[in-house]
């Protein structure tokens, strides 16, 4: 059997080359594989946005390949990838034909233009389509590393990383707080001898000063003095306690203990505790795994007088801490996301988490607590197994296919 991944390999690296252009021996080699592995496999994705890519300037052959992709595995990424191309082949086809329309040869012109070689005028054709390329295609030039985490599914390579418990921090000083976080940070992928926490996203923690705690349901009918709401392990110890979880997640709502709610509120799942987290150094790909009973898929919780799918928010107050600033979901399985129209699933999000003194616990004198809410990154889901897929930049990337400084696997199971 051809290894058909390493013939993509060659592929994606003859094709991404950014020194020169390619040869006609290199672009004949390039068809040559691609053909290739479609006479293997003829339904191979990968090898057939390649060949859309091969034919970007002859239309009339990119157009069915694309539209093929999408017959194929019409929900998968790579036809959600060949649908913004086919989008984009139209405004390829009106600057090529522009070009066109400009620069025909006028023998009578006494034009600049009408001195150059026509030769040279296809070459700066060439040229200039291949700018408008990395504009109109960028998920053709930049995503192939994305469909390649993608298909990373064998993990038992990985480096396991330990995932420690929630503490109690209610009443502790910041100072006591930072050396907890310096203490965890040196145990972990992100150690450094010089490290301090971001004052951005600690810098507002409030001495001696209770923490919301491990709540998961408000007691029915409930009339005290919300004493509860700060007891035992804290909730956000979970984030800080743990720097390899980047991104994290945020319950927001506590729905009231009634029968309806009553496997959430008794279960183990709803502490949203992740029972796997593994790292491959290699692809900087984190894998994250948490269990969730089936039941959850029933649950609903009303946000500004609308009935929603029980939402969960992705925190991103590590990947700050470590710089990493910008997230992008490129893939998700069975995840509903809450804003439907403006969400980190349609373009590049920024994570705004910081710690700091508020006063949703009820508690008098209020607690120290996580903020604020991203309704772009609340994700909600509509079946099991359910995954979603980041990546994660320290500096804003000029598109959301660019190959991201760190990919994030988040997976909910039974």
């Amino acid at each position: 059997m051809e290894n058909i991944d390493k013939l993509l390999e060659e592929i994606s690296d003859l094709m991404s080359s950014e020194e020169q252009l390619l040869s006609e021996e290199e672009k004949q080699i390039i068809l040559d594989k691609i053909n290739h592995i479609l006479e293997i496999d003829p339904q191979n994705l990968d090898a057939l946005h390649w060949k859309a890519l091969y034919y970007f300037d002859d239309f009339d052959t990119a157009i069915p390949i694309l539209n093929k992709i999408i017959e194929i595995a019409p929900e998968s990424n790579e036809a959600k990838l060949a649908k913004d191309d086919l989008k984009s082949i139209i405004q390829l086809k009106a600057i090529s034909d522009s070009i066109d329309k400009n620069s025909t040869y006028n023998p009578t012109s006494r034009s600049i233009l009408s001195k150059i070689p026509c030769e040279l005028i296809f070459g700066l054709k060439i040229i200039v389509l291949l700018i408008a390329m990395g504009f109109l295609f960028p998920s053709v030039f930049f995503s192939s590393n994305d469909n390649k985490i993608l298909k990373i599914k064998d993990i038992s390579a990985f480096e396991n990383l330990k995932i420690n418990p929630r503490t109690e921090y209610s009443f502790l000083s910041k100072k006591e707080i930072f050396d907890i976080r310096k203490s965890y940070v040196q145990d972990s992928i992100f150690a450094s001898k010089n490290y301090e926490p971001s004052i951005r996203e600690f810098g507002s923690i409030v001495d001696n000063k209770p923490w919301w705690g491990e709540i998961k349901c408000q007691p029915k009918d409930y009339n005290g003095d919300y004493h509860d709401f700060v007891q035992g392990k804290s909730e956000q110890s979970l984030k800080i306690n743990n720097p390899n979880i980047l991104v994290g997640l945020n319950s927001l709502v506590v729905p009231w203990d009634t029968e309806a709610n009553e496997s959430y509120c008794n279960s183990e799942y709803s502490s949203f505790i992740p029972y796997s987290l593994k790292y491959d150094k290699k692809n900087k790909l984190f894998i994250i795994k948490y269990k969730v009973s089936r039941s959850f898929l029933d649950m609903r919780a009303k946000i500004s007088g609308k009935k929603v799918r029980f939402p969960i928010q992705l925190s991103g107050l590590n990947a700050l801490d470590f710089g990493y600033k910008y997230v992008y979901a490129f893939d998700t399985q069975n995840i509903q996301m809450y804003d439907h129209h403006d969400n980190i699933t349609q373009h590049i999000g920024e994570f705004k988490d910081y710690i700091h003194l508020g006063h949703s616990c009820k508690y008098a004198g209020g607690c120290n607590n996580i903020s604020p809410v991203q309704n772009d990154k609340i994700v909600m889901l509509t079946d099991l197994p359910a995954e979603i897929n980041l990546k994660l930049w320290k500096s804003e990337p000029i598109n959301k296919y660019i190959k991201g400084n760190i990919y994030y696997r988040i997976v909910f199971e039974e």
